[in-house]
């Protein structure tokens, strides 16, 4: 699928047709560089390729005018016979569409490199579970409903969620340096009927790599 940067400018600039006598120099969009040396952008399932004019970056990064090529005016299609000069070249960027919850969040990769993102919310409740089975082991409470009413929470809730005080330490690690994959979050393990005992289940089960 082929994308114009000219088309997405269209699409991110604001409108401002209902702001009243606003000087049109402050209201109007700043002309990026960009579009003066990026050919194309073509996103599929897995990848985003953006094509390069070399020749125009150049005459962009001197300030060069006079280098400049002449541009070719936008095809709607998007298709351009001008892939095989010498001067256009391409940037690959891997993504994954992953769901977080009720989002869906397009997640730039590097072969199997992931941007930390720690979860906060996610540290914290295996931060509780490990405090609740502490205070069950060493006599503080004598049950999950004696705890429920100190901690003024749900039995349901930690009975659902106490298991995690068992992860394994490589998941626990992963969790707070913000390498879980994307789609671990307290509402799929809310969804996890039982929790594997073996670690090696419960990095298949929570998406890890092996």
């Amino acid at each position: 699928m082929g994308i114009s940067l000219r088309r997405i400018q269209k699409i991110i600039q604001p409108n401002t047709d209902d702001v009243g006598n606003v000087d049109d120099r402050e209201t109007e969009a700043p002309n990026l560089a960009l579009d003066r040396f990026i050919e194309r952008i073509e996103l599929t399932q897995t990848q985003i390729v953006i094509y390069i004019d070399t020749c125009k970056l150049q005459s962009v990064l001197t300030n060069n005018e006079s280098t400049m090529q002449k541009q070719e005016p936008e095809v709607d299609s998007g298709v351009r016979e001008d892939h095989a000069n010498s001067n256009i070249k391409q940037i690959t960027i891997s993504h994954q569409l992953r769901k977080r919850g009720v989002e869906a969040k397009l997640v730039l990769t590097d072969g199997n490199i992931q941007t930390p993102n720690p979860d906060q919310n996610l540290i914290k409740l295996i931060a509780k579970t490990h405090l609740w089975f502490t205070k069950l082991s060493n006599g503080t409470v004598t049950s999950i409903s004696d705890l429920a009413n100190q901690q003024n929470k749900d039995a349901a809730e930690i009975s659902r969620f106490l298991p995690l005080a068992f992860l394994a330490p490589t998941i626990i690690e992963a969790i707070l340096a913000g390498a879980q994959p994307v789609d671990l979050t307290i509402e799929k393990l809310r969804g996890i009927p039982a929790l594997p005992i073996t670690w090696t289940e419960q990095r298949e089960l929570l998406g890890f790599a092996n």
